[in-house]
């Protein structure tokens, strides 16, 4: 069995919905976990393990209440097309499907588009279309973002929801993950993989076999497949851990406010 890569672990409590609180955990044989759990703010902190730190000792640790209109920065004021040849790179570049749309409609406010290939605040790549899988990624999705990378590039793959069950197994994403993990990674970035996220079942079409066992299962396999140039973000096990959270818009997607949310915490994931 290969190496596991990093892994990071993203906490969502019940007391609050829109909290971001860091804390780092300690490594398990040869690789590095992360906790980062949301905590109530402005209590203090509960008392950690002797593997973790406080919230005040944890890199990044600022609370941001994203549902608050005052919050700067949300919506963002500038979204520009991908370029083949743009002037410098990015910061961050999310890769993904109509899930990772509806972080973009969260974050930018704007719902119109349904494949987004766009530069927002000049630092942050959307790069993801409505009902896509492996196949879009390899044809469209990568070429689009491709120039973007450069020295300290956060890449974050949102991808999988669409293929299980499909013609692309868990199996050929850790090949691919692993090839451009590697290949990324020699450019200066650092690449993850974000756990494929839970649905609503019990409202759900009967034509859809998605179920959250498969979900699960998916996981699983690949962060078990995943080399070292690849960190884990997870954050399905939490979300089906307080279900009363998650703030649906359908069976599968989530509101632009949960979105929004969504992407702040793996923003901040891809600091540590």
């Amino acid at each position: 069995m290969q190496n596991r890569g990093k892994q990071i672990r993203t906490g969502i409590t019940a007391a609050v919905l829109l909290s971001v609180l860091l804390t780092a955990c300690g490594s398990t044989e040869e690789n590095t976990d992360f906790t980062i759990p949301v905590e109530p703010i402005p209590e203090e902190t509960t008392d950690q393990t002797d593997a973790e730190t406080t919230a005040d000792e944890a890199a990044s640790s600022a609370s941001t209440d994203l549902s608050d209109p005052a919050t700067p920065g949300y919506p963002m004021e500038t979204s520009e097309d991908l370029t083949l040849s743009p002037a410098e790179s990015a910061g961050y570049i999310l890769l993904g499907d109509s899930r990772t749309v509806g972080m973009y409609w969260g974050v930018s406010g704007d719902k119109s588009l349904h494949t987004v290939q766009r530069l927002v605040n000049d630092s942050v790549v959307f790069d993801a279309k409505e009902g896509i899988g492996m196949d879009w990624m390899n044809s469209d999705g990568i070429p689009a973002m491709e120039p973007y990378i450069g020295q300290g590039t956060r890449i974050a793959i949102l991808m999988g929801v669409n293929d299980i069950g499909g013609s692309h197994t868990a199996e050929d994403y850790v090949t691919f993950l692993n090839t451009v993990g590697k290949t990324w990674t020699g450019q200066g970035a650092k690449v993850f993989y974000v756990s494929v996220n839970p649905i609503h079942e019990e409202a759900k079409p009967t034509s859809s076999t998605l179920t959250n066992d498969a979900i699960d299962t998916w996981n699983e396999d690949i962060r078990d497949g995943l080399d070292e140039d690849v960190s884990w973000i997870e954050t399905n096990s939490i979300m089906k851990d307080n279900p009363e959270q998650i703030v649906w818009h359908d069976w599968l997607h989530y509101e632009p406010s949960y979105n929004l949310f969504l992407y702040q915490t793996i923003l901040n994931a891809m600091q540590q």
